[in-house]
């Protein structure tokens, strides 16, 4: 764990050189533009870099072309420098050696929300939910699972549109099961057996005129029986063999409603494609509305993740829990809790996140009421935190802590 314990200052915004050597509770007071809010950027940009002042473009101070910060955690010497052209940093050890990748050392050992922890009490709640989540999550981050559940949730969406789409073509149609398991009609049987049906008709109208020619013959052989008997007996039986075929006929097939049937081929065929394309739609849809479920149940079970990993974390705070909403502190939820609850938690939060280097830098302690100050004087105590508090005084001779006045220690 480290704490400052030396902080050397030239050139940085407003303050002009500073040397301090700081305490566990240090109020930066002075009036404004003297200095103070230039001392815990200093403190930020020396150990983060950039990305601990983001709001501020210029570091040199006016009319200077060099700014320098020095800061001494314990065993470790950080050293930050700043010219028109560039930025140079040094971490060096207890031996004066250089360390290597000296920036990715430094960002080991703090969290953004580190450098003031009121910034993460106006943080937004799913922002708190984040670096929470982030800080106690063994192998997934926020966002990862963020990203998984966006691809779901588009995936459903476009599922969704699917449903719709089979929904509003099957409408309110429908078949019974005879209607759904119809073959399709070919027109090819139809035309065949109406041709079988013609032919039969020819053979059967064949018969019966040669039927008639027999009969007529036998009535004038008949008639001549005595000199044609041996004709006679030949067509007798040629006429009992006609007879017998004419007795077995086989009865035709009506034409006219197998015409008709033709007739009609073109509508029962759509209608059998109608009742296909209902059959598909009824399948389609039963498999949309599945995957639907099941792009639910993966979103489900990504939100029932981050809240176990989040349930099974050991928050630092009684009463601080988690819901959809963001952070809740005893049943309330955290943009509900009064500002003292707000200061606490947001402290106490900084102080479990940034285990290496213990220093909070809270800006507009201005804010803060005597209660709140004594709150975190206990909370800073409790977990061995340095904590640096910027506040805004008139009267420079009744003021306590370190003075600023136009960017120099006026007072310590």
């Amino acid at each position: 764990m480290y704490k400052i314990i030396e902080l050397k200052i030239n050139n940085v915004k407003n303050v002009k050189a500073i040397d301090i050597t700081p305490t566990d509770v240090n109020v930066i007071a002075g009036k404004n533009g003297a200095g103070k809010s230039s001392v815990l950027d200093a403190i930020a940009w020396g150990i983060a870099g950039k990305r601990g002042v983001e709001d501020t473009p210029l570091l040199i101070r006016n009319g200077e072309n060099k700014a320098s910060v020095q800061i001494v955690l314990d065993d470790i010497i950080i050293r930050r420098t700043a010219t028109e052209s560039g930025e140079r940093l040094e971490v060096l050890d207890k031996d004066g050696n250089k360390q290597a990748a000296p920036q990715k050392m430094l960002d080991k050992l703090f969290t953004t929300i580190s450098f003031d922890p009121i910034k993460f009490k106006d943080m937004k709640p799913s922002e708190q939910i984040k670096i929470l989540f982030d800080s106690v999550s063994p192998d997934v981050t926020f966002e990862e699972l963020e990203s998984m559940k966006k691809t779901y949730y588009d995936e459903r969406t476009s599922l969704n549109r699917d449903v719709k789409k089979f929904e509003l073509a099957i409408g309110d149609t429908t078949y019974t099961d005879e209607e759904l398991n119809m073959p399709l009609p070919a027109a090819g049987d139809i035309i065949a057996r109406i041709s079988n049906s013609q032919e039969i008709s020819r053979v059967n109208a064949e018969i019966e005129n040669k039927y008639r020619i027999v009969a007529d013959k036998y009535k004038s052989v008949k008639a001549q029986i005595e000199a044609l008997q041996l004709q006679l007996e030949e067509l007798k039986a040629e006429g009992l063999k006609l007879k017998e075929q004419h007795n077995n006929l086989t009865e035709p097939e009506p034409i006219e409603p197998l015409k008709e049937q033709l007739k009609n081929i073109e509508q029962l065929q759509n209608t059998f494609r109608k009742i296909q394309d209902y059959k598909n739609n009824v399948k389609n849809l039963e498999v949309a509305k599945k995957e639907c479920a099941n792009c639910t149940s993966k979103i489900n079970e990504i939100e029932q993740k981050k809240l176990s990993i989040l349930e099974a974390a050991k928050l630092p705070i009684k009463g601080l829990t988690f819901g959809d909403e963001g952070l809740y502190y005893k049943g309330v939820p955290f943009t509900q809790c009064c500002t003292s609850d707000k200061l606490m938690i947001s402290t106490v939060i900084s102080c479990v996140l940034n285990p290496k280097l213990n220093v909070i830098l809270i800006r507009d302690g201005s804010l803060l009421d005597e209660d709140n100050f004594n709150q975190i004087q206990k909370i800073a105590k409790y977990y061995n935190v340095q904590v640096w508090i910027e506040k805004v005084v008139n009267d420079l001779t009744d003021s306590q802590g370190i003075i600023i006045e136009n960017g120099e220690v006026k007072n310590v």
